[in-house]
């Protein structure tokens, strides 16, 4: 029998993608009854729970294992992800958005990898955009930075990001140890969650095969407001804020 993985879907206000969503994670060739399935929900003020427990009724069985979680308030994306993970009981999770879709081959070509690269704790991929964009990322100049060690990975990631959350396949053990993602950042998990794990010597894998399709329109998640509102800019100020620089060893970084 085939080991278990967990499935970690956060959703808030997703009743219009989420069914998708699901179908994808069902549509697996890692077949379902080794998945474990968990759906936090982060208060959402649409028919998202409904939807998802009307699915769940029908498919449920399917699974090794389904959890829906739900708050009572909305609490950010930070603490909805840490509720999913916390509930996982799996060795490997595998994240996604409600708005998101799995590639058929996601869990099969993430857990081929890890299996193959016993010091990986966390691996990335390709994503193709759809929606209104259209590309796969990470682009050819981001891949260098998968060379480089974990030390080295944090250093750079004081001074430039790109988006590679949505790909995120991570040990649920490495998680646990490094304190999951730190909530005070309601709005954003996914840099302050891989300064953690590079800064305790996690370094950051990679392999170049599509596993997501991230969907890019003016959703709940992605709306383009998010990006000039006055608490998410504030926010990547306090991330900056909390990077030690005087730690730099050398000036070659900052180059």
């Amino acid at each position: 029998m085939k080991n278990k993985v967990s499935v970690m879907v956060v959703t808030y206000n997703s009743e219009n993608t989420i069914l998708m969503t699901l179908e994808s994670i069902l549509s697996q060739t890692y077949e379902p009854k080794n998945i474990e399935l968990v759906i936090s929900d982060d208060c959402s003020k649409d028919r998202t729970l409904d939807v998802v427990t009307s699915w769940i009724a029908e498919n449920g069985s399917k699974f090794n294992r389904v959890i829906i979680l739900s708050k009572e308030e909305n609490t950010g994306i930070s603490h909805n992800c840490n509720t999913g993970w916390k509930a996982c009981t799996s060795d490997w999770i595998k994240s996604i958005g409600g708005d998101d879709l799995l590639a058929d081959d996601c869990l099969e070509k993430n857990l081929e990898y890890v299996n193959k690269n016993k010091n990986c704790e966390i691996v990335f991929s390709k994503m193709k955009w759809f929606g209104r964009l259209s590309k796969v990322t990470p682009e050819p100049y981001n891949l260098p930075f998968f060379s480089l060690t974990a030390k080295e990975q944090y250093y750079y990631l004081m001074f430039k990001s790109f988006n590679i959350a949505p790909t995120s396949f991570i040990s649920r053990k490495a998680l646990e140890k490094i304190g999951f993602a730190d909530e005070k950042f309601t709005l954003i998990e996914d840099l302050p969650l891989w300064l953690k794990f590079t800064s305790q010597g996690y370094k950051l894998h990679y392999f170049p095969h599509v596993t997501v399709y991230y969907r890019v329109e003016n959703s709940t998640s992605k709306h383009e407001k998010r990006y000039v509102n006055i608490p998410f800019l504030q926010q990547l100020i306090d991330i900056n804020k909390t990077l030690k620089f005087s730690l730099m060893p050398s000036l070659y970084y900052v180059l």
